[in-house]
């Protein structure tokens, strides 16, 4: 059986997704990489999505106007900081989206602003991953959880980007950049694949009176179809590329494609949660 905190599942993978798009826009700035209008609709995409993120983050709460005070144990509470970063990664990506309206993208301010907005995203990655480091639920805890928001991470954001990019190949820094995100789609979909045949279930080794039931049913393979879609959708359209008839619809199909596979992998994290003890 699937989870049902939906709002959870769409909140963690958007919130991912959008801060794999920031670090690959700070990663093709670096690079030099397109800096012109694609440029400026790519942030605009990520930033979209960080704020759809936030918005169906609101749907877990009993009283959404009560969640200013969520924030207010940043000391101590890892929940705390990751409302922090998700607030201050959203204010940044507006700032610099901001900034790069008024043509300023080729400055060394909108740089450090861009750098600064994929270090706030990685940060949110990084407390999102500490939250679920429950040392009570042994299917949350260890390696496995940080490593799948990573590969969130790197999966949707490259390939969000890689839908951006995909609509204008012919400047030689654009197709130096399709090749970057493609292998790092490549990496992302490697690194999921060992941590599936390397960890394992977490919670099988754990010692209970009551062994909790492996979850997902059925739905335990349906992420690798779909990822498997995507790989494939990705895979026609270089063929096309390579032609110089590259498809445009392949490669927000695939997105599309990768996208499914999280949230249903997502879904059945929530679904494994199983508490020792009491």
């Amino acid at each position: 059986m699937l989870s049902q905190e939906w709002s959870l599942v769409a909140f963690t993978v958007l919130a991912q997704a959008a801060a794999g798009m920031s670090v690959a826009l700070a990663a093709a700035a670096a690079a030099g990489a397109f800096m012109g209008r694609t440029f400026r609709r790519a942030l605009g995409a990520a930033t979209l999505v960080m704020a759809g993120a936030l918005l169906v983050s609101f749907l877990h709460l009993g009283d959404p106007i009560h969640a200013v005070y969520g924030a207010s144990h940043w000391r101590s509470s890892w929940l705390s900081r990751e409302i922090v970063a998700a607030v201050t990664f959203l204010a940044l990506q507006c700032a610099t989206l901001l900034a790069g309206g008024r043509g300023r993208t080729g400055t060394r301010l909108f740089h450090a602003m861009l750098g600064a907005t994929a270090l706030a995203g990685l940060a949110l990655v990084a407390a999102m991953a500490r939250v679920y480091a429950v040392p009570t639920v042994p299917s949350w805890r260890g390696p496995a959880t940080p490593i799948a928001f990573g590969v969130t991470t790197v999966l949707l954001g490259a390939a969000g980007m890689l839908a951006v990019f995909s609509a204008d190949l012919r400047d030689a820094r654009a197709r130096i950049l399709a090749w970057w995100l493609l292998g790092a789609i490549a990496v992302a979909l490697l690194v999921k694949l060992c941590a599936a045949v390397l960890l394992g279930p977490p919670a099988a080794a754990e010692p209970a009176a009551f062994p909790a039931a492996a979850p997902g049913g059925p739905w335990s393979g349906a992420p690798w179809v779909a990822a498997a879609l995507g790989v494939a959708a990705l895979a026609g359209w270089v063929l096309t590329w390579r032609r110089d008839r590259p498809s445009s619809s392949l490669v927000p199909l695939a997105v599309v494609a990768f996208l499914i596979a999280e949230v249903i992998a997502r879904g059945l994290f929530y679904a494994s949660y199983f508490r020792l003890g009491v």
